[in-house]
């Protein structure tokens, strides 16, 4: 575990027999979704039947077209719009629930009704869903038991510069971002209980520690159910929101600075020097309280270290494309397929050039090891 080549060789022996729990469906759902995230380019769909009773819709899906869990879909009433959460895609249909704030508007809702994905400022007026709106830098947000720092939209350099980092670190270039909502610390043992009904952890009896042993599935599930339960958009960074929250404003290798001797990490990390060095004995080994440590320019705290933090993007290097190369770089929403889920941040068990802000990792979305757990978004609509 103290190196990129032993981490990776280790996921991908221990996902030997999941990996194929990442079927040529999920991939083409992916496909079909990403073209239409920020406009509305006609019907993907009808409503067909609607328990007026369980608040459960299904919409017919157009041929061609796909769906996925969690995804968010929309129709049009005479004033306003009703918004809905994808719970179980198929092939031809999908099972769908209103978003808590608009379950009043299931007698409303038509048999035959065009279906649209979900895009930002659909909403009008007092009618928006998961409206939260971010103003400066720093402004905290409590939703339950979970805190969020708004992060303000702005354009930075993500990757690494030509001779640092690995391949899958370059090419080097600008990305600017829409402002965001992002969990001041990673998703403790506790939060994920209460929200989840059960602790994966293998660290467990810390509540206030980072969840671990959790896999890609389990933290997108986490944000499905919190996203009902509070009446937000809650998921998984986007891996150029994660990178660009971890640096905090900064463009050094670690948002701290460049430590080129290691002589401040302590500050500001949990990871392989006071943790897994110290040995299963001690009280330091694994992961520590969230918040143990320094936060970073923008108030966030373990954004390298503790545990390492799942992104929503696939990671496509699998086969030796490179993303980066041809990212968009306004809101980049990552690969379109892949088998592989990112994962950023390192962990406790990680040298410190693996917690570098542009550092990237990656594992199959049924794959759970005690280094991996999350952090949450709320997706701000305006």
């Amino acid at each position: 575990m103290k190196d990129r080549i032993t981490i990776d060789k280790y996921r991908i022996i221990i996902d030997k027999y999941r990996i194929i729990q990442v079927t040529v469906l999920s991939v083409l759902m992916l496909i079909s979704k990403v073209g239409n995230i920020h406009s509305e380019t006609g019907s993907i769909g009808t409503i067909g039947n609607i328990d007026r009773s369980s608040g459960e819709v299904v919409i017919n899906i157009n041929s061609g077209t796909m769906v996925e869990m969690g995804d968010l879909i929309f129709v049009r009433l005479s004033n306003g719009v009703a918004v809905l959460r994808v719970t179980f895609p198929m092939q031809t249909t999908a099972k769908c629930k209103l978003l808590p704030q608009h379950k009043k508007l299931i007698n409303r809702i038509g048999k035959g009704t065009d279906v649209y994905r979900y895009y930002r400022g659909v909403e009008k007026g007092g009618d928006e869903a998961a409206v939260i709106p971010g103003k400066a830098s720093g402004e905290i947000k409590r939703i339950g038991n979970l805190k969020f720092v708004y992060i303000p939209g702005g354009t930075f350099f993500m990757g690494s510069p030509q001779g640092e980092g690995y391949e899958d670190e370059h090419p080097q270039h600008k990305v600017t971002l829409d402002g965001f909502w992002i969990g001041k610390f990673e998703v403790t043992q506790k939060q994920f209980k209460e929200i989840m009904g059960y602790n994966p952890s293998s660290f467990s009896g810390k509540p206030d520690n980072p969840v671990e042993q959790v896999s890609w599935l389990e933290a997108r599930d986490f944000c499905d159910k919190f996203s009902d339960k509070y009446g937000v958009t809650a998921r998984l960074p986007l891996e150029a929101e994660w990178e660009y929250a971890a640096r905090g404003g900064a463009q050094t290798k670690y948002y701290w600075g460049d430590d080129a001797d290691f002589k401040i990490i302590n500050k500001y990390s949990v990871y392989e020097k006071n943790s897994l060095d110290k040995g299963e004995k001690d009280t330091g080994y694994g992961t520590q309280k969230v918040g143990s440590k320094a936060p970073n320019g923008f108030g966030l705290y373990d954004m390298s270290g503790n545990v390492s933090e799942f992104c929503r993007d696939w990671y496509d290097d699998w086969d030796g494309k490179n993303y980066y190369s041809k990212s968009v770089g306004k809101n980049p929403y990552g690969a379109l397929s892949g088998t592989m889920r990112v994962i950023r941040g390192g962990s406790w068990c990680n040298r410190a050039e693996f917690l570098r802000s542009a550092s990237r990792s990656y594992s199959a979305p049924a794959n759970s090891t005690e280094q991996d757990g999350f952090r949450v978004v709320i997706v701000p609509v305006r």
